[in-house]
């Protein structure tokens, strides 16, 4: 189990450092663009990346992962990457901007993958426990 918590703090910390990129790249999309669509859904996005990174690194910390509560809140937050995404898309589509393209989904797609893996590693803890405590049907 050390090294399943082992691993989602480093993926968390993958995390940050991508939801960091994304933040850069964005003001400079909406600094081209003087578009300010993209900096609410930004502060949003990163309102909640952290309010996971926090949680879940203090469970891990008391050793009291609530796997499907973090499970649920990444997949609220990738539903919303994936909504910013599109805005972006819509953006950049217009103004020709295909290196932000290329850098902004880039960023995306490793948040993504970051929140997949830390998704299918809490996934097997919890079918690990499922299997170690197997229940009686009378």
């Amino acid at each position: 189990m050390i090294n399943q918590y082992i691993e989602i703090i480093q993926q968390l910390r993958l995390i940050k450092i991508e939801q960091l990129l994304l933040q850069k790249l964005i003001y400079k999309l909406a600094n081209q663009l003087r578009h300010f669509q993209e900096f609410r859904m930004l502060k949003k996005f990163n309102k909640q990346t952290t309010r996971i990174i926090q949680s879940c690194t203090q469970q891990i910390k008391d050793n009291s992962l609530q796997g499907l509560e973090v499970i649920e809140q990444i997949e609220k937050t990738q539903s919303f990457l994936l909504t910013l995404s599109y805005i972006i898309t819509g953006n950049i589509k217009r103004k020709l901007l295909i290196q932000f393209q290329l850098l902004t989904f880039g960023a995306i797609s490793r948040i993504q993958a970051c929140f997949d893996q830390i998704k299918n590693i809490i996934n097997q803890m919890e079918q690990g426990k499922t299997s170690t405590n197997p229940q009686i049907i009378s």
